[in-house]
């Protein structure tokens, strides 16, 4: 799973160190450590902190790691700003995240579709 490796490269993309992150998140710095590395998988709870301590949208930890950052990451504010290709933002957004989707595992999509399950529901309260 790209999780580990997503954390790591958004919080060396935002110049945090481990504990920075973690005293952000209100999580322990081994918890960090053991989630970059693989040694864990994370409670969603425990994301959607981190999701928010790194000021970031948590669906860009289940992005492949194959697919730069860069990329996946909107710098305009405007959701009507319009792409090359004629599409909105928001458009785009979604065109690239189910391009992505094809390629996952169907354990991981399942994943991403309990997280999304529950992310609903939150708002929902």
């Amino acid at each position: 799973m790209v999780v580990g490796t997503r954390l790591r490269e958004i919080r060396t993309k935002k110049n945090l160190s481990r504990s920075e992150l973690a005293d952000r998140a209100g999580v322990s710095l081994s918890y960090v450590s053991r989630l970059e590395n693989g040694h864990l998988l994370p409670a969603i709870e425990a994301l959607e902190k981190l999701a928010r301590a790194l000021d970031t949208p948590l669906y860009l930890f289940f992005c492949d790691d194959k697919v730069p950052l860069n990329s996946l990451v909107q710098t305009e504010s405007s959701d009507q700003h319009t792409e090359p290709n004629g599409l909105s933002k928001w458009e785009h957004m979604v065109e690239q995240f189910r391009a992505l989707l094809g390629d996952l595992l169907d354990e991981d999509r399942k994943l991403l579709l309990h997280v999304a399950a529950r992310m609903g529901r939150k708002r929902k309260a």
